[in-house]
């Protein structure tokens, strides 16, 4: 062999060492937990004498990406996502030159696209996030193909099986091209699986916090039980969920569920251990509590739309001041809140797109109606049905009829009177079949709730297809998707 190949192929040799390494450093795990506890400073900080003791540790990418995502999940900051978004495309360069030999090239890979498309989702990017869920599942695939026994590919691929279930039908074609099943059962197993082994393995149980994040997601989102059923409070005094992240996600869970007591206290504890972050976010919540504590916000509402930077949850605000206004009685200020709305913010989230469906369809809310929606979503459930004793029903029109019934069907279902909530949705879905797309999802949607609850398979499946055959409204991409989901649960295609 002459000198000029044997110098050739040495060079080789030493390019491909000299790849950066993915090193598990306590640095690096030290950083990931930073994550998790929104103290990006700390994660940096991290990161910094990571890169002392390990100059080429590839790792680092994946945390600072964690770092950015985390971040834009929590901050609706678009400044903040353009200098997000150029960072990633450099992090990708970086990795495309480190050692794509190791386990966790792919994973790695897998794992920022995936936070990629959460973060698309969040700021209206619905295409581009289905590419990153694509390109996620690409690089998870081949990672399964090239070490089938690494344990570790079934996070992403749990979280990429969950997200396909609730997957727009236009977009189906993704998940045949790339045999992407969205699959509840298996992915709560494959993260049960996880979490049993980070246990024993106990070098992987920094990891519990975003394993539990995940589990909790699937199970108040997509498992057979709806929130109200789930005791939200073995998780909040479980040690695995001390993590701020953790006890964010179970405040917006406890306010869903109708529990405001334990929800401010977490967002408490938020408000004041957060670090770096503004986390204007916490006072729309504490807005939202307020109001359905004591009709009255005090004046977070105006809090958060005078520090917000960008357009998430901009209408929803309004619409929530402007309820405010209807509960005073001032029905031009009401209007002149619903006229900002159709100028104002974004459509990116459930809430803005309601908010925009009333500012179009000028109608002027019922004060007691408005009054028992928001005492229910505070759960207080006798005072929800006594608000509503104070209407005529004579007074009101086919929509508010309809809602009428609703929300006594769903205070009844709250106090498990199951027989006179059946009763009063089948009263709302007789009306609102033909005039209110909505109330009669919602209203199929709590139907098949019950008799799935009852396990009365047959009529829970009847009612779960009746709601994804509604027309469009402002909720059905949501709402969909957790009956796609029931239909899986009760074995159905």
């Amino acid at each position: 062999m002459s000198i000029k190949l044997i110098i050739f192929f040495l060079l080789l040799h030493i390019s491909a060492i000299a790849r950066d390494e993915f090193v598990l450093s306590r640095s690096i795990v030290d950083a990931y937990s930073s994550c998790f506890n929104l103290d990006f400073e700390k994660a940096q900080s991290q990161l910094t004498e990571d890169k002392l003791l390990n100059k080429s540790n590839a790792f680092r990418y994946l945390i600072e990406n964690y770092i950015d995502a985390i971040h834009l999940l929590v901050e609706d900051d678009p400044i903040f996502y353009k200098v997000a978004l150029s960072r990633k495309v450099k992090r990708m360069e970086a990795l495309s030159e480190c050692n794509t030999e190791s386990v966790f090239y792919y994973y790695v890979l897998s794992d920022i696209h995936l936070q990629w498309a959460l973060i698309r989702v969040k700021f209206g990017e619905q295409v581009k996030a289905v590419n990153e869920l694509r390109l996620a599942a690409k690089y998870n695939k081949l990672n399964v193909l090239k070490f089938p026994t690494f344990i570790l590919n079934n996070k992403n691929n749990a979280v990429i099986q969950a997200i396909a279930s609730s997957i727009p039908p236009r977009f189906s074609w993704i998940g045949k091209q790339f045999s992407i099943e969205g699959n509840i059962t298996s992915s709560l197993n494959k993260i049960e699986n996880l979490l049993l082994f980070t246990r024993v393995n106990k070098e992987f149980n920094f990891l519990n916090s975003e394993l539990n994040l995940i589990k909790l997601f699937i199970q108040l989102n997509l498992s057979e039980q709806s929130i109200e059923y789930i005791d939200l409070s073995k998780y909040s005094d479980n040690k695995e969920f001390n993590s701020l992240l953790l006890k964010f996600y179970l405040a917006i869970n406890y306010i869903k569920q109708g529990n405001p007591q334990n929800a401010k206290s977490l967002l408490e504890i938020l408000s004041k251990k957060k670090n770096g972050i503004e986390f204007n976010y916490l006072n729309l919540l504490f807005a939202e509590i307020y109001m359905n504590e004591k009709l009255n916000d005090y004046n977070y509402l105006d809090i958060f739309l005078s520090r917000n930077k960008g357009k998430s949850y901009i209408k929803a605000a309004l619409r929530k001041k402007a309820w405010k206004a209807i509960l005073m009685d001032d029905v031009s200020q009401y209007q002149l809140f619903m006229r900002r709305i159709q100028t104002e913010g974004s459509e990116n989230t459930d809430e803005d797109k309601q908010a925009m469906f009333e500012a179009k369809s000028n109608i002027i809310p019922n004060k007691y109606l408005l009054s028992s929606r928001l005492y229910f979503d505070g759960g207080q459930y006798e005072l929800s049905l006594n608000q509503l004793n104070f209407i005529d029903v004579i007074t009101l029109d086919l929509e508010e009829k309809s809602e009428l019934y609703y929300r006594k069907g769903r205070c009844f279902q709250r106090l498990n009177k199951f027989e006179e909530a059946q009763n009063e949705f089948n009263n709302s879905i007789a009306i609102s079949r033909l005039s209110n797309p909505y109330i009669f999802a919602v209203s199929c949607f709590n139907k098949a709730q019950i008799y799935e609850h009852l396990n009365s398979k047959s009529q829970a499946i009847k009612y779960y297809q009746m709601e994804l055959d509604t027309k469009q409204h402002p909720y059905k991409i949501s709402l969909d998707a957790k009956s796609k989901a029931a239909l899986q649960r009760l074995n159905q295609p």
